[in-house]
């Protein structure tokens, strides 16, 4: 009986032996399936991190393009504003009209002072009188007009006194020049 019992054994040791191998088998693939829906999982969470840093990097990218943009902005706002007389600095603006007149040579005179409202601009309207020799006021024409400021010119009267003297006298006569114009007023 010896050989039947030689040949239980490595039938059960066979049956352990393959069940043994079964059951690691399947922790193998278990442990892989594990460890891939582990790696799956972080890749996911990888990626979602990867996409709010790029997302992140974007926007902070869009800001500063929007802050130099909003720089460039201000500054060609303060250059427009620059054209325009604000409402505090209306009696600034007419005494610069004023010490123009009087660089110029010219007796100035502001005769009528007026804003105008526009839905969609605001403008004062002035009416100013200059009394000198043409080459003065033609000086201070010029120099009216070519002021830092949006004037657009309404009316222009240039009179020569009646006095009749010397031809030398002539060359000094006296001229009185009446300009109607507006100019931008900042809101």
């Amino acid at each position: 009986m010896q050989p039947e019992h030689s040949e239980k054994i490595p039938r059960t040791k066979t049956k352990s032996l393959f069940a043994l191998v079964f059951v690691l088998n399947l922790l193998a693939i278990a442990g892989v399936a594990f460890l891939f829906i582990m790696i799956r999982d972080k890749n996911e969470h990888a990626s979602i991190v990867n996409n709010d840093l790029e997302r992140a990097l974007t926007e902070k990218s869009d800001m500063q393009s929007l802050q130099k943009e909003v720089s460039a902005i201000e500054a060609d706002s303060k250059t427009l504003n620059s054209f325009l007389v604000g409402k505090d600095n209306v009696v600034a603006f007419l005494e610069s009209v004023d010490a123009l007149g009087k660089t110029t040579g010219c007796e100035t005179k502001v005769k009528t002072v007026e804003e105008i409202k526009d839905p969609k601009v605001s403008k004062i309207h002035l009416v100013v009188s200059a009394n000198c020799p043409w080459s003065s006021l033609h000086t201070f024409f010029s120099a009216l007009l070519s002021i830092p400021y949006k004037i657009e010119l309404k009316n222009a009267s240039l009179v020569a006194s009646l006095e009749t003297e010397s031809v030398q006298a002539k060359a000094k006569r006296a001229w009185i020049g009446t300009f109607d114009f507006t100019v931008l007023e900042a809101e």
